[in-house]
Order: structure tokens, then C-alpha cells, then sequence
């Protein structure tokens, strides 16, 4: 998996903060810099999600901050605006039950 990303470019890994270890490994073998911006988003779609941020190098050690919630890495120098805890947009979610049971949901960015 690790030969299809790019060095240059922003890799997202699901489901992998079990193996981060091993994730850090294969992507600095595969030549991405072990100080490339990395985040963390445990439990993205939920109230209670978490963000961690770091480097790629300090990946095994960035887990160790999260829950047991399903969680999402990104790595790749356009992280940087996260890292620096720079305040990242929010959206907001508003859901409507239609007549027939569905339920459609409009996002909102601030």
C-alpha cells in the first residue's frame, strides 16, 4: 500500500492508528520525511472527535492521545495549517426527516 503514495502529495490512512508504528516505517522507507506534518482525527464525525498533531516521525507516540474510536491519519505538508493549531473550519450538520423516512442532512462551513 505504501508504494502507491507519494512523498510529495497528502496520504490519508484509515483505519491504521493500530499500526502506527509500522504505517511510519513503510511511509519514511517509501522516502516520505519523518518530520512531515501528521494528524490524527479519532472519531471525525462526532461530537467527541479528537485531533492530535505532530509529526510523521512521532506517529507511534501520537496514538497513545487518542480513544479506541475508529481514527483517520494524514500526512503530507498541506497538515502544516493544522499542526500549528491554526483554527480549522467548522461545519455544521442540520438533519430533516422527510415524510417517507429519509433523512437528508445541509452542511454549513463557518
Amino acid at each position: 500500500w505504501a508504494n502507491a503514495l507519494d512523498p510529495n502529495e497528502t496520504a490519508a490512512i484509515y483505519m491504521g492508528a493500530q499500526d502506527a508504528q509500522n504505517v511510519r516505517d513503510c511511509l519514511v522507507t517509501r522516502g516520505f520525511d519523518s518530520a512531515t506534518a501528521a494528524v490524527l482525527v479519532e472519531s471525525a464525525s462526532l461530537p467527541a472527535a479528537r485531533v492530535v498533531t505532530g509529526r510523521l516521525g512521532d506517529l507511534a507516540t501520537m496514538t497513545r492521545q487518542l480513544g479506541d474510536g475508529p481514527a483517520l491519519i494524514l500526512i503530507g505538508k498541506s497538515m502544516e495549517r493544522a499542526r500549528s493549531r491554526r483554527p480549522m473550519p467548522t461545519v455544521e450538520t442540520e438533519d430533516t426527516v422527510l415524510s417517507d423516512g429519509r433523512v437528508t442532512a445541509a452542511r454549513r462551513r463557518s
